[in-house]
């Protein structure tokens, strides 16, 4: 039987979503769970290969089980018992036929938290910044306004290559703020290496008057790959949803 899920984590302790030969790992801890559950080697795919420290709330794995279920509810609870308290089953069900995560995926919902408060240990997936009183919300929005749309966004990955190329499309970037902290909600059609985080990164660089936004511009769409050395911390970014309709 074909499995698909939806797990949820905290990014800051793992090496990523991705397994390796050493370290923690996202798809690594879930095998090894519902391998010891299971009683037979369990091999996960995902719907996204997040950053070491990037966090997800709608992460989708599809996997193979050597029996049926036929209580999810009950076996989810079961699995999700056996997890480290960083992460959580949060559905389980039967994958539909030819269900791939990754690939049957239509667009994809990435938000990044920041804040200007006081910083929060229980609020691990925002980034806390300094310097309120230089930061321009209205250059920031400018900035993140330049992304939306179908671009090449080869200069804002760390990519080498891509066999879909560097093409992506950002259906929207909306950007919100409650008190002090602010949150930037994008959707799109998928995400390369480190993009969004170089895109808030360059945001960020904009809004604090350390880069001209035509400095950006240029970098968009442009024939010569030209990566910008800062990237948004990873704590503040979190997978928030796949969607395959």
């Amino acid at each position: 039987m074909v499995i698909k899920a939806k797990v949820a984590y905290l990014g800051r302790d793992f090496l990523g979503f991705e397994r390796q030969k050493e370290g923690r790992t996202v798809q690594g801890t879930l095998e090894k769970v519902l391998g010891e559950y299971f009683g037979s080697e369990i091999l996960i795919q995902g719907a996204g290969r997040t950053d070491a420290g990037v966090n997800a709330y709608g992460q989708v794995v599809s996997f193979s089980v050597p029996r049926d279920i036929i209580d999810f509810e009950r076996e989810r609870r079961a699995i999700d018992r056996r997890l480290p308290s960083d992460l959580s089953l949060l559905s389980l069900e039967e994958a539909p036929e030819g269900f791939h995560p990754r690939k049957s995926a239509k667009y994809k919902i990435y938000a990044y938290r920041f804040s200007f408060a006081e910083r929060d240990v229980f609020s691990p997936d925002v980034a806390f910044l300094d310097r309120e009183e230089k930061f321009s919300l209205e250059a920031f929005q400018k900035t993140l306004s330049l992304f939306v749309g179908k671009h090449d966004f080869s200069s804002f990955t760390s990519k080498k290559e891509d066999s879909r190329g560097f093409v992506r499309t950002i259906e929207s970037i909306d950007v919100a703020n409650k008190g002090r902290e602010m949150s930037v909600v994008f959707k799109g059609d998928g995400f390369l290496t480190y993009q969004i985080r170089f895109i808030v990164g360059a945001a960020f660089k904009v809004a604090y008057g350390e880069l001209p936004l035509e400095e950006v511009r240029k970098r968009i769409d442009s024939k010569e790959r030209s990566i910008l050395s800062y990237k948004a911390p990873a704590q503040g970014l979190s997978l928030l949803y796949v969607g395959y309709e």
